[in-house]
């Protein structure tokens, strides 16, 4: 599902979608705390046109080998961009509270001042 916003979006190429996967089964993008974070391969970065991200609330939730995610983040970051999204985002969850607002969280602005990702420098 991520990987299908961003492709929409215009952020990444199609293949970008088998190397998200390709990158679960190498090493999973669970977390911890109900969250998981896809995004792709050090290779994926030719198929990456501009960085970004999405967020999808899951309520049901989804498998990732036996744990249960409730927030799905994924990323596509371009060049060096990948590391430091990556790297944000991870500290910003570090914090329970963020996640469980992030879960409830209803509008794009909410979601961007609790990941407070104005605060990255990104370019593209």
């Amino acid at each position: 599902m991520c990987a299908d916003i961003l492709i929409r979006g215009g952020y990444a190429d199609e293949s970008y979608k088998q190397d998200m996967l390709q990158r679960d089964e190498e090493a999973s993008v669970y977390l911890g705390n109900g969250v998981a974070m896809p995004h792709g391969l050090a290779s994926s970065k030719e198929t990456i046109r501009h960085s970004g991200i999405c967020l999808i609330q899951v309520p049901q939730g989804v498998d990732f080998d036996g744990e249960t995610a409730y927030l799905l983040i994924g990323v596509a970051g371009r060049g060096e961009e990948h590391v430091d999204i990556l790297g944000h985002i991870g500290e910003t969850l570090s914090d329970e509270s963020l996640i469980e607002a992030l879960i409830k969280a209803k509008t794009k602005e909410q979601i961007l001042e609790i990941l407070k990702m104005d605060s990255l420098k990104l370019g593209g």
